[in-house]
């Protein structure tokens, strides 16, 4: 989403256009992310290969699908610097400026009033 909403500005300031194809070609390249998840694939497969019982199949699962994604998404997620060049350079090698792209906070969920049957259960009779 973060790297979407580059590419819209850079769009919106008339720095997208085919001079700067460098500028958005960098923003919609991800190498980490895919190698992350293509090495993933492959411990998978090999962990099914090589496992006998049943149980080791899910433990292959839970160990190749489960924790690699959350690693691989996480490592999508961090905050990264991507260099792009002025898009009115177009013969020479562009000027290089830095964009740092950050991730919004999650705001936090605001807890619920107690109820009236709460309050009653958790407070003595008389």
């Amino acid at each position: 989403v973060v790297r979407s909403l580059a590419i819209a500005a850079l769009g919106a300031l008339g720095a997208g256009g085919d001079e700067a194809r460098v500028n958005t070609e960098a923003l919609t390249h991800e190498p980490n992310s895919e190698f992350c998840m293509d090495m993933s694939k492959l411990m998978l497969f090999q962990c099914l290969a090589a496992s006998r019982p049943s149980y080791e199949d899910i433990f292959c699962l839970g160990r190749h699908i489960t924790r690699d994604l959350a690693t691989c998404t996480t490592e999508a997620t961090q905050i990264t610097t991507i260099v792009v060049g002025d898009p009115q350079e177009t013969g020479a090698a562009p000027a290089r400026t830095p964009i740092s792209v950050t991730v919004p906070q999650a705001t936090p969920v605001p807890t619920p009033a107690v109820a009236t049957t709460q309050s009653l259960n958790t407070t003595p009779s008389r």
